[in-house]
């Protein structure tokens, strides 16, 4: 693990032995991820303190938190983000809330304004179910609370037992089950108008949630 603030000089040493690197094949399986200022603050509702982040500037440290992150991220992407940018945006906000956990220059994360309330959860299932055929930012949920993302994570986690990436993906396959019942719809439809552009992620979704894949599901309703 190794950060790099606006200004510093970016340097990185290769995770592969040197005997088999080579310029045929991979020079390192380094991962980067590169976030503005900007997102920060979007993320966790403050920039970056400098000095409490010092420990992961420079030399590269050692970190399984920050590789199993940084993991999932490219795990994702990997696979084409089948559920969208919404997971790599989480996975991020987890990233930077444990760098930094004391490294932020933040109001109190117990204040008023993360009460994660029965509005708060309105508000967000409207906005959901009316996008359900479109991409969901988490920055346009967090903005529906008046949350910043790591906050809105936190607050819904512990209100429904759901990430909001989780939370969105329920809302989808709720929807594709009531779909399932009309029996009007075939099944690209209706992975589509639930937001699903790849029918195998559709698939595997629903039969994790119900039991059962959509197909089956059709034909004992």
């Amino acid at each position: 693990m190794q950060v790099w603030l606006p200004g510093d000089e970016q340097r990185y040493e290769s995770q592969l032995p040197s005997d088999i690197r080579n310029w045929n094949g991979p020079a390192s399986e380094n991962r980067f991820l590169f976030v503005s200022q900007e997102r920060v603050s979007q993320f966790v509702g403050a920039p970056l303190n400098a000095l409490a982040v010092n420990h992961f500037r420079g030399a590269a440290r050692p970190s399984a938190m920050a590789g199993h992150l940084l993991g999932a991220i490219a795990q994702d992407l990997s696979t084409g983000s089948p559920a969208g940018q919404i997971v790599g945006e989480q996975i991020a906000a987890a990233l930077l809330s444990w760098l930094g956990r004391s490294s932020f220059d933040t109001p109190d994360r117990s204040s008023s304004g993360e009460r994660f309330t029965n509005a708060h959860l309105h508000r967000l299932i409207e906005f959901v179910d009316h996008r359900l055929e479109s991409q969901i930012q988490i920055l346009e949920l967090a903005e529906i609370t008046g949350m910043n993302i790591w906050q809105l994570c936190r607050a819904l986690k512990t209100a429904t037992g759901l990430t909001p990436s989780q939370f969105v993906q329920a809302r989808r396959l709720d929807r594709a089950r009531q779909l399932l019942e009309d029996r009007r719809l075939s099944l690209v439809d209706i992975a589509l108008r639930c937001g699903y552009s790849d029918q195998s992620h559709f698939t595997r979704q629903f039969r994790a949630k119900f039991g059962a894949p959509p197909s089956a599901w059709l034909k004992r309703t």
